[in-house]
């Protein structure tokens, strides 16, 4: 098996997925992705950008359900993160980037 670094890995890093009372949630890292971490990155975004889609009446739990459907390729994504935090970051898809309040 591969070998992980103390404190590595969804569940314990920094960019844990579940919140303390058992929640999924997006990692800190969240939007960013480490060159390293295209492909993980790259098929959570999709995948959570897919499900998590509201309807134009709204669904107030799209996102929780989307994180849902996606845990796998959001664990996978939280993994790399924490592994390779330290790598330079590439950009990520328009919808995921954090805009400044002066842009909103």
């Amino acid at each position: 098996g591969s070998r992980e670094a103390p404190g590595a890995g969804a569940g314990v890093g920094v960019n844990r997925i579940r919140s303390d009372d058992g929640e999924l949630m997006l990692p800190e890292g969240f939007p960013t992705a480490p060159k390293r971490c295209k492909k993980a990155s790259q098929a959570f975004f999709d995948c959570f950008t897919e499900k998590g889609t509201q309807p134009e009446e709204g669904q107030a739990d799209a996102g929780r359900e989307a994180l849902k459907a996606c845990e796998q390729l959001l664990e996978n994504y939280a993994k790399c993160l924490d592994r390779h935090a330290d790598l330079k970051f590439h950009r990520v898809q328009e919808e995921y980037r954090v805009r400044e309040a002066s842009e909103r």
